[in-house]
């Protein structure tokens, strides 16, 4: 498995603009908070959507979509790079005024009636989505930072502090 550690960095809220697209919108904040990598969720209603599931035989997403206000019961997704620009990727849950529900992966164009997001940047080399030939997907590719080695004693004298705030 292919992995790198992130520490988190800010937390972001914001409103989402009625009318606005969804991943044009995210990426707008994410410039305008030089985010270069994060994790984000969304609430809100939108006006228009799609979405799409994942086709492995064909290696494609067969998307759909539908002019209709949808209650977002659910959206999470990441920020990363791709080419330089920001590559959002999401999905969703969609309820109707019945209660039925739909979802998948989210494409542009998404409209937002009314949105707020909730976004958690990563501090760390932004992990950057390259196509993976054994499965037909953009996938993440990790470039990892050197992590700074722990002066000599630093375990000794945190498990000292450890041991005398336990009494020994």
């Amino acid at each position: 498995m292919e992995y790198t550690e992130y520490r988190p960095g800010r937390l972001i809220l914001g409103n989402i603009p009625h009318g606005g697209e969804l991943f044009e919108s995210i990426a707008a904040l994410c410039r305008a908070a030089t985010v270069r990598a994060a994790v984000f969720s969304v609430a809100g209603v939108v006006s228009s959507f799609t979405i799409g599931a994942y086709d492995p035989g064909q290696q494609v997403y067969v998307t759909a979509r539908e002019s209709a206000s949808r209650e977002i019961a659910s959206c999470s997704g990441s920020v990363s790079f791709r080419n330089g620009e920001a590559d959002i990727s999401a999905h969703i849950v969609l309820a109707d005024d019945q209660g039925a529900v739909t979802g998948g992966r989210l494409f542009s164009e998404t409209r937002i009636f009314s949105g707020e997001i909730h976004l958690w940047e990563w501090t760390g080399p932004p992990p950057m989505r390259e196509y993976d030939a054994a499965t037909g997907r953009m996938q993440w590719r990790f470039h990892r930072e050197q992590r700074p080695t722990a002066p000599p004693g630093n375990e000794h004298t945190r498990m000292n502090r450890i041991n005398h705030s336990d009494g020994m």
